[in-house]
């Protein structure tokens, strides 16, 4: 029995043996081949024309795919474009297509986007023009963009995979720097201004005047007609003085303001507006000018020009407002009280107090 127990180990362990090598042996019917896919940043090119139905669009070089093989290879490429925006609750298929056969040689080679159909042929192209009209409507939009490669040799076995997503936020920002909200600003010199990142195409800005009790909403897109909506170019300031207002613009009166970027795409585009902004036209009469045209009478009183300060007390001279340095360029209002205050603090370094 011990005898027979040992002959049937060792011929089991002998069986392992003849079969080890024939398991480890890889299978010569399924070559293997790497597959990287690399795509530019998508904020720098029109995702329509990522985009195909019935035909690929090869003017716009975004993605290169790396084959790489050990061995020579006839392979086809599948693509598929998935897209996520804002408006989807998951990635949607945009496009789909499939090559013809081609070669590709050791140590392995690049396709561009631009080699189909000019290159490599392509054999089926399909695209879902739900998701393509979506595209084409806002241009650069927000979201998730996702292409996934697969490679097969010529026996339909999969040779290698590539993937490559990109997370797009808002193409891109717009803030408002000038006027600040609740500032008061002379009627000649109101400078419209904001910063804006890349990718704008050009700006439209909307000013009306408001109503007391009006939302700044029903104030600017109410109020007819408005004092000034339209296209300002590519510029990210402009002057109230340089626009072609609709209606005049009159001390006191209360401004609502908003900025809007225009994104180019192959359809209308879309629209990033900022938010509105409120701001009131200086008055004369109003109490902040009164109490500024004090402190500069006693300024020049202390300073020594009292015939100066005599001309403005009796109203021979007025206070505008508005400063216009030699350069031409005017400073705002509250440009004009800062450097009222710093006159105050620095008497000692005012040489002289002239009007021309």
């Amino acid at each position: 029995m011990i005898g027979l127990r040992a002959e049937r180990i060792l011929m089991t362990l002998m069986l392992a043996a003849l079969l080890l090598p024939v398991a480890w042996q890889p299978s010569a019917a399924q070559p293997q081949c790497t597959v990287n896919v690399q795509v530019v940043p998508l904020e720098s090119v029109n995702i329509g024309d990522l985009i195909f139905a019935g035909e690929i669009r090869n003017t716009t070089v975004y993605a290169t795919i790396f084959i790489g093989t050990s061995n020579p290879l006839r392979a086809r490429i599948e693509g598929i474009i998935e897209v996520k925006l804002p408006s989807y609750s998951d990635f949607r298929t945009a496009g789909t297509f499939r090559t013809t056969l081609f070669d590709v040689s050791p140590p392995g080679r690049n396709v561009l986007n631009t080699d189909f159909p000019n290159v490599i042929d392509v054999e089926t192209a399909e695209g879902n023009s739900d998701v393509i009209d979506d595209i084409r409507e806002v241009g650069r939009p927000a979201g998730g963009f996702r292409f996934t490669v697969n490679v097969e040799d010529e026996t339909g076995n999969l040779c290698g995979s590539g993937f490559n997503q990109q997370d797009i936020l808002n193409p891109a920002l717009i803030t408002r720097t000038s006027p600040a909200d609740g500032s008061e600003q002379q009627q000649e010199n109101v400078l419209f201004s904001w910063t804006a990142n890349p990718g704008f195409s050009g700006f439209n800005l909307g000013v009306n005047s408001r109503q007391p009790g009006q939302s700044p909403e029903d104030a600017l897109g109410t109020n007819q007609p408005p004092i000034f909506s339209g296209a300002v170019g590519t510029s990210t300031s402009v002057n109230l003085r340089d626009l072609s207002l609709q209606r005049q613009v009159l001390p006191g009166m209360e401004l609502v303001w908003q900025v809007t970027g225009i994104v180019s795409g192959i359809g209308e585009g879309s629209e990033v507006p900022t938010d509105i902004g409120a701001f009131s036209i200086l008055d004369p009469n109003s109490a902040l000018m009164t109490a500024a045209l004090n402190r500069l009478i006693l300024l020049l009183q202390q300073l020594g020009f009292s015939d100066l300060a005599s001309q403005l007390q009796g109203g021979e001279m007025a206070l505008t407002g508005e400063i216009q340095l030699r350069d031409g360029s005017r400073v705002s209002f509250e440009d004009l009280m800062g450097l009222l205050s710093y006159l105050e603090e620095n008497r000692d370094n005012i040489v002289d107090v002239r009007v021309e």
